[in-house]
């Protein structure tokens, strides 16, 4: 009869709780923050590293997916059959999938051997954060405790449901029996390789080295650490394989010789003095980085529904119209805006390719909201300079002033989370965006009548925008009849939002206008019938020109959230900006039964001041959001 002579503690059921998810999401973003932080650390560019990071993202977590299925389901899989609901997972996968993804792209996109040591340290935390949610699950649980430490599980977790089915443990156990912490062991296996990998974080190697010693301590460790783990908690080759009369688990055959291969690698590289490089940032190439955020979107085209879980969709899809963005705004600082609706076009597939599954109506009570955006317009700005004094040599100059004309193109897009009961009810949202762009700022010259001196423009200068705007919004129903509802937004905008001229005579002296605004809103009405609205710090002119706004709207009886409003538009009049008030008209409608909506905007004063935006919001409901 089995006995075990030492205490083991009971760990708690993970019935009513989400351990391994929880853990899961902090060990992804974890991951990724320092991942973000290790490239900015070694001057890489923003635009090929965070191409490089979602690929390599996505590989690895469908190769956690891929291996633990069965070769044969893979080509239903990746041509767009539904996944598992509930996929076993092995970090083997991931690893193998993430090499090859960062071998294939690497040069590619312009990255020396280096890149790959600046994943070691990273992924040897986030293993060891994602190890304390397998340790509190119970999933790849150990043997059969015979001494030394050991720990056992509640009721309903995978050791205690097991036991009892090999009839190891009664029905009216109040735990199971005592087994082997090997996801305590893994844990510390990873923590371990992380601090042999910061040791010798300044020793001298060829570029890759820490990534092959990172790579086969970990294999190696998982080989040694099969010996006690339970078949049955393996997710991928449990079962035993007899090959030259040597018994070993199906995966232990596959870790020892990549573990050998690994670590004999290394051995060589850092031997190898004559291909000891400097690690240099890579050059941007905006082409081969919108080539490459082409095929991901592809990739995940074919993928079916359940591929990637919320987070990792939400993560992706940040992370690829984040590239987009700013190759748009690059671009744009180019004033090569024709070129520049190329990456444009790439933001609207984010929203339509890269879905595992789209919200079918819109009465979603829960989802995430992508929002990828492009708008263009001009203004102007009068200056009046005072005439010539004469001086010693007597009269003065003639007075003149010159009008300045602002001509502006900004792209982006944003991200945001809705927890609403319906579309024209109780809402909360809150949300992110970032527009990036280029200002053209140029004038001619004018005499006091207002006729111009000059036939082109005298002189331009080009300045870069930026907005950071984020925001918070609530809706809510007045009365239990819902005839009246009300609605409110707080939010600000900082960054270079927007220029004036300030001074006449040179306008390479231009002064940022605004570097902060705010950003407020209020509504009250039936959206679906008829509202009053009222905006500050939403203007047509630039990014930073602070206005208010006032317009009417109406869903026209439409109770899926589509509407339509219009109204007038009053700019800051310290700016010197000819017309003050100007017309405008929105909406927002969606395209058929899809999870996609568009809001056009133009604004014009019907003579010098004119605008045309456009935003595309692709709704991915919440798990569990069935309304």
């Amino acid at each position: 009869m089995y006995s075990y002579p030492l205490p083991a503690p009971v760990l708690p059921s993970p019935h009513g709780h989400v351990y391994y998810t929880q853990f899961y999401m902090l060990a992804f973003a974890l991951g990724q923050a320092l991942l973000l932080w290790a490239g900015y650390r070694r001057g890489y560019a923003w635009r090929p590293w965070l191409v490089l990071l979602a690929a390599s993202t996505l590989a690895f977590i469908l190769g956690t997916k891929l291996i633990a299925l069965p070769l044969a389901d893979w080509p239903a899989i990746l041509a767009g059959q539904p996944w598992p609901t509930d996929p076993a997972r092995s970090v083997l996968g991931g690893a193998i999938a993430g090499t090859l993804a960062l071998l294939a792209l690497r040069r590619w996109l312009g990255f020396s051997w280096h890149v790959f040591d600046v994943f070691a340290l990273p992924m040897c935390l986030t293993l060891a954060v994602q190890g304390v949610g397998c340790l509190l699950t119970g999933c790849c649980f150990g043997e059969l405790a015979e001494a030394g430490p050991a720990i056992r599980y509640a009721p309903d977790t995978l050791p205690y449901l097991w036991q009892l089915q090999r009839g190891q443990l009664a029905a009216t156990a109040a735990a199971s029996l005592p087994v082997v912490p090997i996801q305590l062991y893994s844990l510390l296996l990873y923590v371990g390789v992380g601090v042999v990998v910061l040791a010798t974080r300044r020793r001298v190697w060829p570029g890759g080295s820490r990534y092959l010693l990172y790579l086969g301590l970990v294999l190696a460790g998982r080989f040694v650490l099969e010996y006690w783990r339970d078949p049955a908690g393996e997710q991928v080759g449990g079962a035993t394989l007899v090959l030259a009369g040597v018994a070993l688990k199906q995966v232990q055959w596959v870790l020892l010789p990549i573990a050998l291969t690994a670590l004999g690698w290394w051995t060589i590289r850092i031997r190898q003095l004559d291909q000891m490089t400097v690690a240099t940032p890579p050059l941007v190439q905006p082409a081969r980085n919108l080539v490459t955020v082409a095929g991901l979107l592809l990739l995940t085209a074919l993928l079916g529904p359940g591929a990637l879980t919320l987070p990792e969709v939400v993560s992706v899809k940040a992370t690829l119209l984040l590239v987009v963005g700013m190759e748009a705004a690059c671009l744009l600082r180019g004033y090569q805006p024709r070129v520049a609706y190329l990456p444009l076009a790439l933001v609207l597939l984010i929203g339509v390719l890269t879905s595992q599954k789209a919200a079918p109506d819109s009465t979603r009570n829960r989802y995430f909201t992508f929002s990828p955006a492009f708008m263009q317009g001009k203004y102007d700005q009068d200056l009046q300079e005072a005439a010539s004094s004469g001086g010693c040599s007597g009269g003065g100059g003639p007075a003149i002033r010159r009008a300045y004309y602002h001509r502006y193109q900004v792209a982006g897009g944003g991200i945001s989370y809705t927890d609403a009961d319906d579309p024209d009810g109780n809402r909360r949202l809150f949300g992110a965006e970032v527009l990036m762009g280029t200002e053209r700022i140029g004038y001619r010259e004018l005499d006091l009548n207002g006729s111009f001196l000059t036939s082109d423009e005298t002189g331009h200068a080009n300045k870069s925008l930026f907005d950071l705007h984020l925001f918070a919004e609530r809706d809510r129903v007045l009365g239990n009849a819902g005839t009246l509802g009300i609605g409110y937004r707080l939010g600000f905008h900082a960054g270079n939002l927007g220029y004036r001229a300030d001074d006449a005579r040179d306008i390479t002296f231009t002064e940022r206008h605004m570097i902060l605004s705010p950003d407020l809103m209020l509504w009250i009405g039936r959206r679906d019938r008829f509202f009053v609205q009222a905006d500050m710090g939403r203007s047509v002119n630039g990014l930073g020109t602070i206005g208010s706004t006032f317009s009417l709207g109406s869903g026209f009886g439409q109770t899926h959230g589509s509407f339509a409003q219009g109204g007038v538009a009053f700019d800051e009049a310290r700016l010197g900006i000819t017309q003050k008030a100007t017309a405008f008209v929105s909406g927002n409608v969606r395209l058929g039964n899809s999870g996609l909506w568009v809001e056009p905007y133009a604004a014009t004063s019907f003579s010098r001041t004119h605008r045309l935006s456009l935003r595309l919001h692709y709704r991915l409901p919440v798990q569990g959001s069935n309304r």
